[in-house]
């Protein structure tokens, strides 16, 4: 699963630098969120997406949003190094300078280079909602910080073209 989720983000990331693939509406003209259908080739389970990358330094940073072709929709974030393969990752977050810190222990992937959000999604949802940025940290096996600013800008509009959010 979590290869497929890396693969549906190269794959989505290559259509929009390519400008193929995308249908209007799918993103409006200022947002640097985007929806990026996708389809199992096999099953036809929905394991569309939304998501948005950033440059951190030399590598590439995402937060995603995914169907799981079951129904459900996991999140994951990376900071384009490696965090690790066994234990929950320490992660802080915050939306918006002032607003409220979240200290969580999110799960990392199977790469070592991703970590899924824990729980119910829904006040993660309604924090980015009603926000402009997200500031993203998260501490990697040898204890050192990873920091990404996220911006929010079309998020809400990539969300809600997910048939599987909550």
């Amino acid at each position: 699963m979590r290869i497929l989720r890396l693969a549906l983000v190269a794959c989505c990331a290559a259509q929009e630098l390519a400008g193929q693939g995308f249908e209007p509406g799918q993103k409006g003209p200022t947002d640097v969120w985007f929806f990026a259908p996708s389809r199992d080739s096999f099953t036809g389970a929905d394991q569309s997406g939304a998501m948005v990358k950033v440059v951190n330094g030399d590598k590439m940073a995402a937060v995603v949003f995914r169907c799981d072709g079951h129904g459900s929709l996991e999140v994951s974030v990376t900071t384009g190094a490696f965090l690790g393969l066994h234990d929950s990752r320490p992660v802080r977050w915050r939306v918006d300078p002032g607003g409220a810190v979240h200290d969580e222990g999110w799960n990392p992937s199977t790469t070592g280079t991703w970590v899924f959000y824990p729980s119910d999604v829904g006040p993660f949802v309604e924090a980015l909602k009603a926000g402009t940025r997200l500031l993203f940290e998260v501490t990697d096996y040898e204890r050192v910080t990873h920091q990404v600013t996220f911006p929010l800008r079309g998020f809400t509009r990539a969300y809600a073209r997910l048939a599987c959010r909550p």
